[in-house]
């Protein structure tokens, strides 16, 4: 642990090793892990502090100067273009006084100069200037702080640890998938932004399972038959059919899923049949995206606990980012991309583009913020996941989850 992580205890709620010990497989968490804020500034610091977060596309940062802020775990982070294709992932402290340095979300700075003494950086963090010092002082002794950064194939990886978790493995399961899609110079459709009344686990663990899809999701079931629970007899000639032409495309296939010790998934698998793209009829609702040479009939998924998720079709793709701002409250950001030159009212529209997820994201929020009000009441106890849920590997998130706080 580095001198920057502070320990917490348990506290109140009770010994943790005691705590997670007593939990049963296959069943939920219980509501310690869910609502108490010992459990909360844990999660903050054995999990957020020290994993690898999706931060952003590096679209949003075409020209070198542009940044971007990302408010987590109590720290604000300056995510800025550099040369060529640097990008810089700054702690927004002055080495100064500690003051804020960049104060807009978002905005593009040629140097970054703090507003309460005027100390000047350079886009990678350098301290450049500081004025009215002693003659002797040493402008390299005090550069910003640097978070550890990884652009994976366009998307922006932060960890906040000194020493990172190993990222190769995510880096070579994910390169295949998301290379077609050339995030880097992608356009951003749309991005929503959703406080959810929920604690981060509920929406985490609603994401890894389609037991409630049937009875929620009519717009998700009517385009990705396989969420059904009731599934289509003929799904596994449909996917091995479907498989052989996503080979002639020379699309990514390797189907890696869940096991222990992974904390990521991807794979490809099929719309409903007929279907060009993940929309609500169907029918294309922009042009093929990046390199893709036609349209696949496909949705790409991929997992990275704790704060990552993305789907996509061949001509949209999709980011959902989860951060963490209260024991019961949960930032939820949602990006839609689409091919760099298509122009919006020409090549797509964005309620077109954005319906299928969107109203699926709307449920799965209303589902989780239902979740945390029935979790929060004196009756909660834990409940047995079924086996649909346990196929989805919600109980493999719990695993890993417990697992982590255990290290501290």
């Amino acid at each position: 642990m580095s001198e920057h992580e502070p320990v917490v205890e348990a506290g109140p709620g009770g010994d943790l090793a005691a705590r997670i010990a007593g939990q049963r497989p296959g069943w939920t968490l219980e509501q310690y892990f869910y609502t108490a804020p010992d459990a909360f500034r844990l999660d903050l610091e054995r999990i957020f502090m020290r994993h690898w977060l999706f931060a952003g596309a590096l679209c949003r940062l075409p020209n070198r100067g542009d940044y971007v802020l990302y408010e987590v775990a109590g720290e604000s982070i300056i995510l800025l273009r550099g040369e060529g294709e640097a990008v810089h992932a700054l702690f927004n402290v002055c080495r100064h006084r500690g003051s804020r340095i960049l104060l807009e979300p978002c905005g593009h700075a040629e140097r970054l100069m703090c507003p309460y003494h005027q100390w000047i950086y350079g886009q990678d963090g350098r301290l450049l200037e500081a004025r009215l010092m002693a003659p002797d002082f040493d402008l390299n002794a005090f550069g910003l702080h640097r978070a550890q950064v990884k652009v994976l194939e366009g998307l922006i990886f932060i960890c906040l640890a000194e020493t990172p978790p190993d990222f190769g493995e995510v880096e070579a399961d994910f390169g295949p998938y998301f290379r077609p899609y050339q995030f880097d110079r992608a356009r951003i459709a749309h991005v929503e932004r959703h406080v959810v009344p929920a604690n981060w686990k509920l929406i985490a663990e609603n994401f890894r399972e389609c037991y409630h899809c049937d009875a929620t999701h009519p717009e998700y079931c009517q385009a990705v038959s396989g969420a059904r629970i009731h599934r289509n007899p003929r799904r596994g000639e449909i996917e091995a059919d479907v498989e052989a032409r996503w080979r002639a495309l020379e699309l990514a296939v390797k189907h890696v899923r869940f096991v222990p010790g992974r904390r990521h998934h991807c794979a490809r698998y099929p719309l409903t049949p007929g279907y060009a793209s993940w929309s609500v009829d169907g029918k294309p609702v922009a042009p093929v995206m990046g390199a893709h040479r036609e349209r696949s009939g496909s949705l790409v998924g991929a997992v990275l606990y704790p704060n990552f998720w993305s789907e996509s079709a061949t001509d949209y793709a999709t980011t959902t980012r989860v951060t963490p701002v209260g024991p019961a409250q949960t930032e939820v950001e949602i990006t839609w991309y689409v091919d760099g030159g298509a122009e919006p009212g020409r090549d797509y529209e964005v309620g077109a583009v954005t319906r299928v997820w969107s109203a699926t994201a709307a449920q799965d929020m209303a589902l989780c913020a239902n979740n945390q009000a029935g979790v929060n009441s004196s009756r909660y106890q834990p409940g047995p996941y079924s086996p649909y849920e346990l196929d989805y590997r919600c109980d493999h998130f719990d695993r890993w989850y417990l697992g982590e706080l255990a290290k501290g």
